[in-house]
């Protein structure tokens, strides 16, 4: 999950990555 994970190294991240994750993981829920 590299795109929860920023280059700067922090904890947080930008909701805008971690929405487009949810989404990820849905899909690939719906697929699987």
């Amino acid at each position: 999950m590299q795109w929860l994970a920023p280059a700067s190294g922090k904890r947080r991240f930008n909701p805008k990555y971690s929405e487009a994750a949810i989404q990820f993981c849905l899909t690939i829920k719906c697929w699987d």
